[in-house]
C-alpha cells in the first residue's frame, strides 16, 4: 500500500512532458476543458478512495483488537482446562482404588477396617474426597463454558472482521489503479497547494504540545497506514500528535471520533480534532485562529489549511474520556 501512494506522489509530482510540435493538429483528448474534467476526476476518486482508506484503518483497528482479545481469552482457558483434566484424573485413579487389590488399595483399607466405626470414617473420607473432586470439576466446567462461549463469539467476529478487511482492500486496490491511470492521462498534473505562513501559539500542556507535534509534521508526505515520523495518513498524524502529549488514540477518523469528547465550536481550543464529511472519513488538528493541520491525500504533504475548507462534522477533544493517557 505503501508503495502505490509513495508511486502516486511521483506521479502527481513528475514534470510536464516538453510541448509538442504547434504545427501538429491538436489532440481531441488535450486542452484545458479535458484537463478540468481530469481534475475533476481527480479530486472525486481521491475523495473516494480517502474513504476507503478510513474504512481500512476502522477494520484493522477492530481486527487488532479482536485478535488481541482472542489471545487472552485463550491464555485463560488453556489453564482451566488443565485443571480440569488434572481432577478428572484424580477422580479416575480414585474410582480405580475402589475396585483394584493391593495392598494399598483404597478396597483394601476398607475391607481391613478393624471396627464399625473404622470403616464408616474411611468411606466418609473417600466420598468426602470425591464429592470434593466432583464440585471443584464443576466449578472448573463452569467456568470454563463461559470462556468458551465468549471465545466462539470472538472467533466468529474475527473471521467476519478478517473478510470485511480483505473487501475493504480489494476496493481500495480497485480505486488506486484508476487513481494511476487518471493521473497517467492528466500527465503533468500539479495540483497546487497555498501555503499559509500562520505560526500557532505554542501554549503549555496538552493542547500545545499536539499543535507543536503537528505544525513539525507540516511538508511531511502523505502514505496511507502511516504513523509517523517520516510519513502520516490523516488519522496517522492526529494519532501521532496526541500520542507526544501523552494520550493513545486509534488509528481512525471514525474510531478517534467515538472515543473523544464531543465539544462546541464555541469551545474549540488548539489541539482539539476537527472531524469532517458525513461518515467522518477525514479528521484534522485545530491549530487556531481557524486554521487546522492535517494530511490531506494521497500524493499530497501535511499541510496548514482554513478549517472550514471541508465540511466539518464535529469536533473532539482527547484525553477527557476514552482515550487513554500514557
Amino acid at each position: 500500500m505503501r508503495l502505490t501512494a509513495l508511486l502516486l506522489g511521483a506521479l502527481l509530482l513528475a514534470p510536464t512532458p516538453a510541448s509538442a510540435d504547434p504545427t501538429a493538429s491538436p489532440s481531441p483528448a488535450t486542452g484545458p476543458s479535458a484537463d478540468a474534467a481530469t481534475d475533476a476526476q481527480l479530486d472525486q476518486t481521491l475523495a473516494q478512495l480517502e474513504t476507503i482508506i478510513d474504512k481500512y484503518d476502522t477494520a484493522r483497528e477492530q481486527l487488532t483488537t479482536t485478535r488481541a482479545q482472542t489471545t487472552a481469552l485463550a491464555a485463560r482457558l488453556a489453564p482451566l482446562r488443565t485443571q480440569v483434566a488434572t481432577l478428572n484424573a484424580e477422580v479416575g485413579r480414585l474410582a480405580s482404588a475402589l475396585y483394584q487389590g493391593g495392598s494399598a488399595s483404597t478396597a483394601n483399607a476398607l475391607v481391613n477396617a478393624t471396627s464399625p466405626d473404622q470403616f464408616a470414617s474411611r468411606l466418609a473420607i473417600i466420598d468426602h474426597l470425591a464429592h470434593r473432586n466432583r464440585r471443584q470439576i464443576e466449578a472448573l466446567n463452569q467456568a470454563k463454558a463461559g470462556l468458551e462461549t465468549q471465545k466462539k463469539a470472538l472467533d466468529s467476529a474475527l473471521q467476519q472482521q478478517t473478510r470485511a478487511e480483505r473487501e475493504i482492500a480489494a476496493k481500495k486496490a480497485h480505486i488506486e489503479q484508476q487513481l494511476t491511470a487518471l493521473t497517467a492521462a492528466r500527465w503533468g498534473f500539479n495540483r497546487l497547494e497555498t501555503r499559509d505562513n500562520y505560526v500557532p501559539p505554542f501554549k503549555l500542556g496538552r493542547g500545545g504540545a499536539v499543535v507543536q507535534y503537528a505544525y513539525g509534521a507540516i511538508g511531511t508526505p502523505y502514505v496511507f497506514g502511516a504513523e509517523g515520523p517520516d510519513a502520516y495518513d490523516c488519522s496517522g498524524l492526529t494519532m501521532a500528535a496526541w500520542r507526544a502529549a501523552g494520550v493513545s488514540l486509534p488509528h481512525s477518523a471514525e474510531l478517534q471520533r467515538s472515543v473523544t469528547e464531543n465539544v462546541p465550536a464555541s469551545d474549540l481550543r488548539p489541539g482539539d480534532l476537527v472531524f469532517y464529511y458525513p461518515d467522518v472519513h477525514h479528521v484534522a488538528v485545530y491549530a487556531g485562529a481557524g486554521r487546522v493541520i492535517h494530511a490531506p491525500q494521497p500524493g499530497q504533504r501535511i499541510t496548514m489549511a482554513p478549517m472550514n475548507q471541508m465540511p466539518v462534522h464535529s469536533f473532539g477533544r482527547p484525553g477527557v474520556r476514552g482515550g487513554r493517557a500514557g
